[in-house]
Parts: C-alpha cells; structure tokens; sequence
C-alpha cells in the first residue's frame, strides 16, 4: 500500500535510558504516546449525539422503517427488505436489551413516540455509539498508516464535525453501522499490512482475520459495502503481486510459498466474510418463524414453514374424482 514508516523518536528516547540504568515511568511512557491524545476527540461526539437525538420524538421515514424491522424481529413476525440482516438485527438487539416487545409497528409517519412507550432513545443510542466510535478508529488509521500526529488529529476531526456523519448518528440509520465496519476494515487491514515481515505468524493471522470478520459486517449490513471490498481487494491485489517481484528486498518466494500467501488471504479475506455473512442470514430466518408481510415476497414452499400461515390453515385435501377451479391470485382470473 506504499506505507512508510514513522521514526520512532520516542523508543530511541527510551533505549537512552535504559542504557543508562533508568527506567520511564509509566507515566511518561503515557504522555509520549499518541493513542491518548486521539481519545480527547471521541468524547466530543458521544455527548452532542446523545443530546441531538432526543430532540425529535415522532416517526419519520427512515427512523420508522428500521424500527419497525426491530419490532418484527421481536415478535418473530417475517418480513422482506432489500438489505442484509446485520445492521437491523442490531438495533433489534438493542431494544431486547431494555425490555421493547415490538408492540408499535410505526405504521403512519409523524406517530409520537412518546405516547407509544417507544424506545427511541435506545434505538438511537446504538448509532451515536457507533458513530462516536468512528473518530478515534480513523485516528488510528492515519496513525497506523505512518501519518504524523497532525494530520491524524485533523482527519479524525473532519470526520468529527462533518455535518453528514452528524446527521446520519443521530437518526435509527444502517449507515453508522456502515461507516464504522468500513472503518475497522480499513483499519484491520494496515495492521495486518505492516506485519507482512512476520508473515504466517500469531498477529498477522489475527489482523488478517479480523479484516475479513469486519469486512463481513460490511457487506451484511448493506450491499454497497461491496466497495469496501474492492477497495482492500486492490490493496490485496498489490500485495500479492509485489510477493511475486524476484527482486524484493526479502528475496524471492518459491511458487509453493507464494500458494501459501495467496490461499491463507482467500481463506481470510473472502470464505471467512462469506460464512459470516451466511450465518446472520442463518439468524435471521430462525428468528422470523410467524407469518408476516413479507410472505408474498416468497415461494408457497417457504410460506408453510412459517406458523399461522393462512395458506396452510386454509389448505384442503384434494382426493381423486375431485372437481378443482384454478384462479389467479392477482387477476381473480379463471385458468381453464
């Protein structure tokens, strides 16, 4: 990815004095590393989300539609929709957490929240959380990138009072989930990166990983992660293609080593996040037992798997010498 390193004027400083006899304290060792100073900013969002998003206590389109999905998934009641299941099973995990029974389907827009005993707070808590987690994780992906402490403060902080981020953090919204795991990707990803002079070892396994398990949360939360992908897919692509140069400084590989390199990042980078993202859809259907309005969606197989299926109550047995009249379901047209 063409990352260069960062002098290291702070372990120099302590090699000084360790060589002669005095140890830093740990204090010290505090003060001089650049990982607290990033933490300054993150509480910066955390506070004015969590007052933005008790400002408006009525339904709207966006905030209703998602909250609605949590309510369907807390009565088991099935539903269709054209994104993944990770970023709604979230927040229905957040309204299981304090107790919602998904008793307001947010039918009609404007619907006071209030009067409805929704817990609006707690849905929106998850993406201001999110959204707050944000800052320091893109800190840290300028700092991991070899970036001095400047511009790492200065990206973070675009990110922080960027208006859009504000605004998407505050709402009940797929994107805070979105934006974070795409964050974590891209973080997980340089970490790994810079472990590629210990290739095959503990931490380069856990970064590797790690990369594909948030990269799986990109894409199960919405489709248009598939960017994400591409983007560290090229990066990979890169890489791989840098390990076949014979004249790399760490010489060159054998054509079985260089299988290995390439296998262990399909296995990380594609198997893992396809079996993640087969598992929340796994979760999903074994949630979503009881018939809903997302039957028509599906197949008349699928429907009677459901309970309190209407097609399967009403169902009749059909014996030989019967007389049977076929009529479309939509048309209320006669087939003869």
């Amino acid at each position: 990815m063409g990352l260069q390193a960062r002098p290291l004027h702070h372990n120099d400083h302590c090699i000084h004095h360790q060589v002669l006899g005095h140890q830093p304290s740990q204090r010290s060792r505090f003060r001089r590393s650049p990982f607290w100073k990033g933490t300054i900013i993150c509480p910066s969002p955390s506070s004015t989300q969590q007052w933005l998003k008790t400002l408006d206590t009525s339904g709207q389109l966006a905030n209703g539609r998602l909250a609605q999905f949590a309510s369907y998934y807390l009565q088991r009641t099935y539903f269709f929709d054209v994104h993944p299941p990770f970023g709604k099973l979230l927040f229905a995990l957040m309204g299981w957490f304090v107790g919602y029974d998904g008793h307001f389907h947010f039918d009609n827009i404007g619907d006071s929240y209030i009067k409805n005993n929704v817990p609006y707070v707690a849905f929106r808590a998850m993406p201001a959380l999110l959204g707050s987690l944000t800052i320091p994780t893109v800190f840290l992906i300028m700092w991991e990138s070899g970036y001095t402490l400047p511009a790492a403060i200065v990206a973070s902080g675009l990110v922080l009072f960027d208006n859009a981020h504000i605004g998407q953090t505050r709402l009940i919204l797929l994107d805070a989930t979105l934006v974070f795991a795409m964050s974590v990707s891209v973080l997980s990803y340089v970490r790994f990166y810079k472990m590629r002079h210990d290739p095959f070892g503990r931490k380069w396994w856990k970064w590797l990983l790690l990369t594909g398990v948030a990269l799986s949360c990109v894409i199960s939360t919405k489709y248009v992660g598939v960017f994400t992908f591409l983007t560290i897919g090229s990066a990979v692509a890169l890489d791989l293609w840098g390990l076949l140069d014979i004249n790399r400084k760490g010489g060159a590989l054998s054509l079985r080593m260089f299988g290995k390199h390439f296998a262990a990042r399909v296995t990380g980078l594609i198997v893992v996040p396809f079996m993640f993202y087969l598992f929340w859809f796994q979760v999903h259907f074994a949630i979503l037992n009881r018939s809903g309005p997302g039957n028509d969606f599906m197949s008349p197989e699928f429907q009677e798997t459901l309970s309190d299926n209407i097609m399967t109550a009403n169902s009749v047995g059909i014996d030989y010498f019967d007389s049977i009249t076929l009529r479309h379901k939509e048309t209320k047209t006669y087939l003869h």
